[in-house]
């Protein structure tokens, strides 16, 4: 029986640069630490899923998505002073968002619950509004 999970792609790899602090090769170091750890066999891998168009424009608005994924599909690069995306960071970025879904199951209650948290304006709580 598994003592834990991890939600895992190689498509995680295809995020970041070498100039910041989110590179392919720590990702790529803490996967093949922990698969030829003592935990190993302790840990359930889960494939993620892509997290929908509805599942995204619950926490950003409208036009954020799109802006993302042109801004990758040009090349990305640097979007402000700290943050840049790969090619295929907003793939990344979906597969990331939709795959905590699928490590448990989704209930009318839970869906119930973020739109509580919707209205009440607690899923933007920690972004700036500019930023989706």
């Amino acid at each position: 029986m598994a003592g834990g999970a991890i939600i895992y792609d190689e498509a995680f790899t295809r995020h970041g640069s070498s100039e910041h602090i989110e590179q392919p090769r720590r990702v790529t170091a803490l996967v093949q630490a922990i698969r030829t750890s003592s935990l190993a066999s302790d840990v359930a891998w889960i494939a993620p899923r892509p997290a929908t168009d509805a599942e995204v424009g619950r926490v950003h608005r409208p036009g954020h998505l799109s802006a993302i994924e042109q801004f990758c599909s040009d090349g990305g690069g640097w979007l402000d002073a700290d943050t840049f995306l790969s090619r295929e960071s907003a793939r990344v970025a979906r597969l990331v968002a939709g795959g905590e879904r699928n490590t448990h199951e989704w209930t009318a209650a839970k869906d119930a619950m973020l739109d509580d948290f919707d209205r009440a304006g607690i899923t933007a709580a920690f972004m700036e509004p500019e930023e989706g």
